[in-house]
C-alpha cells in the first residue's frame, strides 16, 4: 500500500516544503559535508528514552539546533525502525 503512494507522499512533502520556505531570499543549498554534520549533531543530542510498549521503545536526542526521534523493535534486539531528523 505505502508503495503504490510513495509518489504521492513525496510529491505532497516536496510541495509543502517549498510552501513554507522563508521569503528572506537567502537560500543557499545544504552542502554534503553540512547535512553530515548535522546528522551527526542530531544523533550527539541529550537522550529521552520512552517505552511505547514492551516491544516498542522511542528513543529522543535533543540537541541545540535539531531534534532526532528513533523508534525501536525490542523484539529483534533493539533494531530500529524509523528515524526521524529535524531543525529547530
Amino acid at each position: 500500500m505505502f508503495k503504490r503512494f510513495w509518489p504521492r507522499l513525496l510529491k505532497t512533502a516536496a510541495i509543502e516544503a517549498i510552501a513554507e520556505r522563508p521569503l528572506n531570499g537567502k537560500n543557499e543549498p545544504v552542502s554534503v559535508a553540512g547535512a553530515g554534520e548535522f546528522l551527526l549533531a542530531s544523533e550527539r543530542g541529550a537522550e529521552t528514552l520512552n517505552e511505547v510498549t514492551k516491544r516498542t521503545h522511542m528513543l529522543k536526542r535533543e540537541a541545540e539546533k535539531s531534534l532526532f526521534f528513533e523508534t525501536r523493535d525490542m523484539a529483534h534486539g533493539g533494531a530500529w525502525i524509523h528515524r526521524s531528523y529535524l531543525t529547530k
